[in-house]
């Protein structure tokens, strides 16, 4: 017997500008004021017109589910998925003299020339599709014990032709035709990348002493494999590609002391592939003889958890806390930070090496009364380099230093309002101090944000199921404040184990969003 689940389609369209992603230094002299150009002058590569995000999604998940037996259950589901750009950024390049890949051309006669440079539109129109199909069986082999198998398979292919259009003294121009040398587009990279995905597991799940006791373990095996070519001339490798092959095992326990409470652990593995189209491939400019970004180490990240806790789930109040440990092997810290000389970010990955991180966290929260619910969250995290960083000329002697993107202390307080009609929430968030290089020699403050949320809910009349209008207030302090950033091995010079400098690099940082209101109607059919 089949059973069908809702299907799901979805199509998402978004466009806008983005913050600038300021370094310190630009922070410390502009805040929020760090932005792009309101208008339009000659050369200006900062005019907000030329500085866009646009993403596109299509998204198709179509689930089944297949009864063979009383005691066996096969569940399939296909999906596919299409995201494409294009993202947009200005950027001065040479009028003659620059360079395609390593390949320095000539005049290229077209825009407006100011001071030996033409301004651009930058366009990046990515285009990437996945379809994959995820099968599981579940069969029962008795009261206490069901076995769990299944398959994940995924393809997914990834263009990428990045391109330059003229953009001229009156500000026309930047959506036309495409700059070419010798008949070819002008690119700083040309990517052609193709993932095939291969993951089997098995698990097995026990219960004993009248189900108070349940013991699961299982086992995946995760291959991956990827290719790419890169046509940019002078691009070195023109071809790149990654296989990977990792056993994943993992276990977990946990025993009801009472219906309401129980104690439990877990053991897990895990293992991450480096995430970014451009790890595998060199990126050139115009502006460079040579690529302005090289690839980085391949090699997979691994990670074994380990957790144990406690929960409670009762009529009055609910509260659970554990304690981790996670051992991370080749840890890929993923730094997104402009591409040099322009305004275009790419994300890519860093391999720092070992980490280890270990913390406690814990939530607690009230059963509703006179329709409130109050609500807090806390955690603390000792995050920690396990091995020196490898400049290339030298070790930089980061082993011991707290670990990028790891805020010792991150809590959260809330409360809700709900009677059937009238509807709120308040939340109010506080994150520590974040180290933003590897040495450990800058980082981002702590900041702390607000958010409400008021609504109220209509009778149903008609086609309408239970409209209703919501009111969203975010960050009602209105902070300002940074909330993420790329990230580099120093910032200020550094004597490498060699005897070298390593010079410093700045970070660039995300600017958190300032106070906002939005309305929003909703409805169900």
């Amino acid at each position: 017997m089949a059973t069908a689940s809702p299907q799901f389609f979805s199509y998402n369209k978004q466009s806008a500008t983005s913050w600038r992603s300021p370094t310190k230094a630009q922070w410390d002299q502009y805040g929020v004021g760090f932005s792009y150009a309101k208008h339009f002058a000659p050369g200006e590569s900062t005019y907000y017109k030329l500085n866009q995000q646009n993403l596109n999604q299509q998204l198709v998940v179509l689930p089944m589910h297949f009864t063979l037996a009383d005691n066996l259950h096969l569940h399939v589901s296909p999906y596919y998925v299409h995201q494409f750009g294009p993202s947009l950024g200005g950027e001065n390049i040479p009028a003659s003299g620059g360079y395609f890949g390593t390949q320095q051309y000539g005049d290229l006669n077209v825009g407006t020339p100011v001071n030996g440079s033409i301004l651009t539109s930058s366009r990046d129109p990515w285009n990437q599709k996945t379809g994959g199909v995820n099968v599981s069986a579940d069969w029962r082999l008795s009261k206490s014990n069901t076995l769990s198998f299944g398959w994940w398979y995924a393809y997914t292919t990834h263009e990428e032709l990045s391109d330059f259009r003229p953009v001229y003294a009156d500000g026309s121009g930047w959506s036309g035709d495409v700059i070419r040398v010798g008949g070819k587009i002008l690119t700083g990279y040309d990517l052609n990348f193709m993932q095939q995905v291969n993951t089997l597991f098995i698990a097995d799940t026990q219960k004993l002493l009248n189900d108070k006791l349940t013991l699961s373990a299982g086992f995946r095996v995760a291959m991956v494999s990827r290719q790419g070519t890169n046509l940019v001339p002078g691009a070195d490798p023109y071809k790149m590609q990654g296989n990977y092959f990792e056993p994943l095992p993992q276990f977990s326990a946990s025993y009801m002391i009472t219906p309401k409470d129980q104690i439990y652990i877990n053991g897990t593995t895990s293992f991450r592939a480096p995430e970014s189209v451009e790890a595998y491939s060199q990126i050139f400019d115009p502006n460079s003889a040579h690529a302005t970004m090289q690839p980085q180490s391949l090699k997979p990240e691994y990670s074994i958890s380990e957790e144990i806790g406690y929960r409670h789930q009762g009529k009055f109040y609910n509260f659970s806390m554990s304690l981790f440990n996670i051992n991370l092997t080749n840890h890929q810290v993923t730094s997104t930070g402009y591409i040099p000389n322009t305004n275009m970010m790419v994300a890519s990955p860093i391999n720092i090496g070992g980490q280890t991180s270990r913390g406690v966290q814990a939530e607690f929260g009230l059963a509703r009364w006179h329709h409130f619910s109050p609500y807090l969250s806390g955690q603390f995290l000792h995050s920690t380099f396990d091995n020196n960083f490898n400049t290339g000329s030298g070790y930089l002697p980061t082993a011991g230093k707290t670990a990028v993107q790891a805020p010792k202390f991150t809590g959260a307080i809330g409360l809700s309002y709900d009677d059937g009609r009238f509807f709120g929430n308040f939340d109010l968030r506080y994150v520590d101090t974040q180290y933003t290089t590897f040495m450990n020699d800058e980082k981002m403050p702590a900041y702390v944000t607000s958010n409400l949320t008021l609504g109220y809910r209509m009778k149903s009349f008609s086609y309408l199921k239970h409209p209703q209008i919501q009111l969203n207030l975010t960050n009602i302090g209105d902070n300002h404040y940074r909330s993420g950033s790329s990230y580099t091995a120093n910032a200020h010079p550094h004597v490498t184990s060699t005897g070298a400098i390593a010079a410093g690099s700045a970070p660039v940082y995300y600017v958190g969003g300032v106070f906002a209101a939005m309305v929003s109607v909703s409805s169900g059919f």
